[in-house]
């Protein structure tokens, strides 16, 4: 993953949908390792990089707060976990609607 990463950046920059999606793939990573902090950086990478490229109102960024939400129930850390879930729902309701699966998903 981080050789990927390395080469997204140098051929497409450090603001490119692509290269969050590297960030993404490298927290995944990370969090599978139980490497947490480092996974959360990656994942606030790619966030910076969505909120930028994508605004702050796209299924994708919503994404992204869902699992640093579940990253930080991972590390007990559940009021922190509380107010990302809450940006996924804000984000999903205004996209979705009240009944859409992924509402339903960030509420259970």
């Amino acid at each position: 993953h981080e050789k990927a990463l390395e080469t997204r950046l140098d051929k497409l920059g450090n603001r490119h949908e692509t290269v969050a999606l590297s960030y993404y793939n490298k927290g995944c990573m990370l969090e599978k390792q139980r490497k947490y902090r480092e996974a959360m950086d990656a994942y606030l990478q790619a966030l910076n990089i969505r909120l930028e490229v994508l605004g702050n109102r796209h299924k994708d960024v919503a994404a992204l707060y869902t699992l640093m939400g579940n990253l930080l129930i991972n590390q007990y850390q559940h009021k922190n976990a509380l107010v990302r879930y809450q940006q996924a729902l804000d984000i999903y309701l205004e996209l979705h609607g009240e009944f859409h699966r992924d509402v339903v998903d960030v509420r259970t």
